[in-house]
């Protein structure tokens, strides 16, 4: 009875020293603007590769691609949306926060649109910041006028 006494006491203190040790709810920033970015490098070979527009949704909490064969009339392309936990987009180029548009076209160049999807070519690096909570840290996501992007 003491040895099974002994073996439950040495179960919970290693549980609990896991518990205290395990890491948490940290958000590597690094990491998840890479991710945006191999996501959005992928949009634009795809689109070239396709001879088709696609968009990428940047949205507060996530992000999705669309494509299309017209500016105008995009479909959202099936189990592609991604929903980072802990982390959201806090700008988007000169538009600021809230939801915005990159599309690819067929050469792969890059245009951007805000909320009212009046899409126009890059003249300038297009700068996507990501915010994670927490202590506040930034991370920059740019696209460049000739569909470059970088993690600088």
């Amino acid at each position: 009875m003491v040895e099974l006494i002994v073996v439950f006491a040495i179960i919970a203190v290693t549980i609990f020293y896991l518990l205290f040790r395990w890491p948490g709810g940290t958000i590597n920033a690094a990491y998840e603007a890479n991710q945006l970015a191999n996501y959005i490098r992928a949009t634009e070979q795809y689109a070239m590769s396709r001879a088709t527009q696609l968009r990428i949704t940047l949205t507060a909490i996530g992000y999705q691609i669309y494509y299309s064969s017209d500016i105008t009339n995009f479909t959202i392309a099936s189990d592609n949306i991604i929903y980072p936990t802990g982390i959201s987009m806090c700008g988007c180029g000169s538009y600021g926060s809230g939801t915005c548009y990159v599309m690819f076209d067929v050469n792969g160049l890059p245009y951007t649109a805000n909320s009212s999807g009046v899409f126009s070519s890059l003249t300038s690096n297009f700068d996507i910041t990501l915010c994670v909570s927490g202590p506040l840290v930034t991370k920059v996501v740019r696209v460049n006028q000739a569909g470059g992007v970088s993690v600088p």
